[in-house]
């Protein structure tokens, strides 16, 4: 029986770049701030994002089944920068709770 191969969709990667910028930059602001305690729109941004990076790791997982070893490599690379993203964020929401807290 021969090997089956399944191709996963080639989405273009740079959206993705540019969104991890988006994210970075929003949770660089938020530690820069010492003080800073997040309104409830903000919660809720820092909630969708997570859910965002969640969505984008599905997708990029999909997308980096394919032979091109190059274009694989480079998900590989957002997928961890994605993986960095979210825990980030998640610092951020607990950051967040104990400002909120004191």
């Amino acid at each position: 029986m021969a090997d089956v191969w399944v191709h996963g969709p080639k989405v273009e990667l740079g959206p993705y770049r540019d969104r991890l910028t988006e994210i970075n930059d929003f949770v660089d602001g938020f530690e820069a701030d010492g003080n800073k305690i997040l309104d409830g729109a903000g919660e809720q941004k820092v909630a969708g994002l997570i859910t965002f990076i969640c969505h984008c790791h599905d997708t990029l997982r999909l997308a980096r089944m394919t032979d091109d070893v190059e274009y694989r490599n480079e998900v590989d690379e957002i997928l961890s920068d994605l993986d960095k993203a979210n825990d980030r964020c998640r610092k951020v929401q607990a950051l967040n709770n104990e400002r909120k807290a004191a």
